[in-house]
């Protein structure tokens, strides 16, 4: 039997077209075709084969990996993940401290979730404030999915077509390391 989490993944590897996020059109210089694909089922096959190939997705899908899984199950769950795993590349413990910015987290976490992250947030982190609180959910989601863009998992890096890709680097960089171990750290208490 095929898991949702299956059909997502074969979703996201030959039909990215219709489940990446709206920004992925305007990345790829796609965004004149977007509406026709939306319009005409004929163009369809067409135009995902072409962004397959762009992002690299050839040939068989890749195995569903556990993290990949949790992040394919639940859409709930893995826009936390990836506003969690963002927080985590922008490396400042003011956003998960300071009110402003807590009362925005809270809104898309949950405070239990973000008193969980409190306590998973490294010690060393130590970046300054530079995202308005207003900004920071978009920022962090989208710091989260350019780290999952360079997971080694490919299921896993497929997956950074749910959250629009970054056009502003220096805000939403990420870190050099895997996200891997970050990703089944926040996995296991998230």
């Amino acid at each position: 039997m095929i898991t949702p989490a299956q059909q997502r993944l074969h979703a996201l590897w030959h039909r990215p077209g219709a489940v990446m996020a709206d920004g992925w059109w305007q990345h790829m210089s796609m965004d004149a075709w977007q509406q026709p694909y939306a319009e005409h089922a004929g163009v369809r096959p067409s135009l995902d084969a072409l962004i397959a190939e762009q992002l690299g997705h050839q040939g068989a899908i890749p195995p569903l990996t556990p993290q990949a899984q949790m992040l394919l199950d639940d859409e709930q769950h893995s826009e936390t993940l990836c506003i969690a795993l963002g927080l985590w590349a922008l490396n400042c413990p003011d956003y998960l401290l300071l009110r402003p910015y807590r009362l925005a987290l809270a809104e898309a976490l949950g405070e239990s979730t973000l008193a969980q992250l409190c306590t998973l947030f490294p010690a060393n982190a130590d970046a300054p404030a530079c995202v308005e609180p207003a900004q920071l959910i978009d920022t962090a989601r989208t710091a989260g999915g350019t780290w999952l863009a360079a997971a080694d998992d490919p299921a896993v890096a497929a997956t950074r077509l749910l959250w629009s890709p970054t056009e502003a680097p220096t805000q939403a960089e990420a870190p050099k390391a895997s996200p891997m171990p970050i990703l089944d750290k926040l996995r296991k208490w998230l």
